[in-house]
C-alpha cells in the first residue's frame, strides 16, 4: 500500500492522519474525534478553560445548505460530482451516501429536511434501529401533505423499504442505500 493510500484511507478512518498528501503516524489519534470535521481544537479548547467562548472559534457546520453538507460529508462519504465523473461502480456505490441521496427523485440541495444532518447526528453512532428514523421520513410524507405522499403500505419502518440495506458480493457487510425510492421486489440495483 502506497503512501498516498495509506494517507487516504486514514484521513477519513482516523484523525490527523495525514499532513497535506503525507501519512503522519506520529499525529494520528483512532476513529474519528471533533477535529476531523471542526478543524484544529487546540484554541477553542483553551477558549473553554478560561471561560472566553469567543477564544479559537471552531467551525460551526449547522448553518450549511444541503448541497454544501453534501458536499462536506461527501470528503470522506463521497459526492455527486467524484462518484459520477469516475469509472461505472455499479453496486459498488451504495457506499457513498451523498451521492446516492443526491439521485433520489426526492432530493432538493435546498431542503434542510433531507440534508445528512436531518436524519444523522455526527455525535453520535448511527442508528440501526429502522423504526427511529420513521419521525424523519414523516416531515416530509405526512399524510396531509399532498406534495409528498405518505406511503400506502406502512407508517413505520419506512427505511426497510424505500432504503433497503444491500450487500456487496463478497464483503459480508450490508450497507443502507441513501438512494430513497420505492424498491420493488426483484428489481435490479439502480445506478
Amino acid at each position: 500500500m502506497s503512501e498516498g493510500d495509506k494517507a487516504s484511507c486514514f484521513g477519513c478512518h482516523a484523525t490527523n492522519a495525514r499532513e497535506g498528501h503525507q501519512f503522519a503516524l506520529d499525529k494520528l489519534v483512532p476513529g474519528v474525534q471533533c477535529e476531523l470535521c471542526h478543524g484544529a481544537t487546540e484554541g477553542h479548547l483553551a477558549g473553554i478553560k478560561q471561560a472566553d467562548k469567543n477564544t479559537g472559534s471552531m467551525k460551526h457546520l449547522g448553518a450549511m445548505s444541503t448541497e454544501e453538507m453534501s458536499n462536506f460529508c461527501g470528503q470522506c462519504h463521497r459526492t455527486w460530482e467524484e462518484i459520477a465523473s469516475g469509472p461505472k461502480l455499479g453496486i459498488l456505490n451504495v457506499r457513498f451516501q451523498p451521492y446516492r441521496l443526491t439521485e433520489s427523485k426526492c432530493y432538493d440541495s435546498e431542503d434542510s429536511r433531507i440534508s445528512c444532518t436531518a436524519c444523522h447526528d455526527p455525535h453520535r453512532e448511527v442508528d440501526a434501529i429502522t423504526k427511529d428514523y420513521d419521525s424523519k421520513c414523516q416531515a416530509c410524507h405526512a399524510a396531509s401533505k399532498p406534495t409528498a405522499r405518505a406511503c400506502r403500505v406502512a407508517q413505520t419502518n419506512c427505511v426497510s423499504c424505500h432504503m433497503p440495506r444491500i450487500e456487496i458480493p463478497g464483503s459480508h457487510h450490508q450497507f443502507t442505500d441513501h438512494r430513497i425510492r420505492i424498491v420493488k421486489v426483484n428489481a435490479p440495483y439502480p445506478e
